[in-house]
């Protein structure tokens, strides 16, 4: 069960990406309205999940503590947003294949995880599959990416929400509850920003003129998203958060063939590189990822 769902997590995930990479260029060109608006369409999952627990939830030191949590968790989309306004999805999420790095070293300083040899070679071959895919040659020269930075603050806020939310988990008796108000922590707040006439004002100047197919790509993404969401953290009270976390390697592979079809179905959606140093980097990234998964699996 926990690898299935660990699995599960990146592929899900892999679907939202292109989509959200078409959304940030086309259709919401602001990295705070995409945040929020996309936070914000957790709501009604967020009550879906705790409607079967009213009764049983107390407003305790552990429903604010997961509630914080959740709206911690929302931050880094901010920062993963604005990386999609410069980057290919594929190349993104292969920098984010830091995360399992930055899991490690956080779960061992809040739970006390820790991890043999071989486990930590897996890791440096997964962090180079990183690293490599933060280059690329920009005006005849080789430098990192624009959104290499912007991924890391991305990534090492997600790590330290993932963690967070395995520690905290364990004062809910059961699952759901758990993720229910983490959701609830992610999607409530935005909310109140509508009170704000500044936030207001600029949130409605940038919803007033998408499309249909602005909003249908959203609702899409934010299904894909969450649902992916739910498998991950389910996969975190299963096993050790830093091997969860690794797992996430294969999702660069799935966001590659993803792009490649959406591009072909939707012109919102950037096309991927098909020049032949690109095509070169991402697959020998690829690779020392899925090298690194095989060599912690054996």
């Amino acid at each position: 069960m926990w690898l299935l769902f660990s699995i599960l997590s990146p592929l899900l995930w892999a679907v939202a990406n292109p989509l959200d990479a078409g959304l940030r260029r086309n259709f919401f060109k602001n990295d705070f309205v995409l945040t929020w608006l996309s936070a914000l369409a957790k709501l009604p999952l967020a009550i879906a999940l705790l409607i079967p627990f009213i009764g049983d939830i107390s407003l305790n030191w552990e429903f604010f503590e997961m509630f914080l949590i959740g709206m911690f968790w929302t931050i880094p989309f901010v920062f993963y947003y604005k990386s999609m306004e410069f980057e290919e999805a594929s190349r993104i999420i292969l920098i984010m294949q830091f995360l399992p790095v930055f899991v490690l070293i956080i779960a061992n300083l809040f739970i006390g995880e820790t991890l043999t040899m071989h486990q930590f070679l897996a890791f440096l071959l997964i962090l180079s599959a990183g690293i490599l895919a933060s280059f690329r040659k920009i005006e005849g020269k080789w430098s990192f990416s624009k959104a290499f930075w912007f991924m890391v603050t991305a990534v090492l806020l997600w790590a330290t929400a993932d963690v967070l939310f395995k520690y905290a988990e364990e004062g809910f008796e059961a699952f759901w509850p758990a993720f229910g108000v983490y959701t609830l922590g992610s999607s409530l707040p935005p909310l109140f920003l509508l009170l704000i006439p500044k936030y207001k004002k600029m949130i409605n100047s940038h919803l007033k003129n998408v499309s249909l197919k602005g909003w249908s790509l959203l609702a899409v993404s934010v299904l894909a998203g969450t649902a992916g969401s739910f498998s991950f953290s389910y996969a975190l009270t299963l096993g050790k958060a830093s091997l969860t976390a690794v797992l996430v390697g294969i999702q660069p592979l799935l966001v590659f063939i993803f792009s490649f079809i959406f591009s072909r179905i939707f012109k919102e959606i950037p096309a991927e590189s098909a020049k032949t140093t690109d095509l070169i980097l991402k697959l020998v990234s690829i690779v020392l990822a899925v090298a690194g998964l095989i060599y912690l699996n054996y």
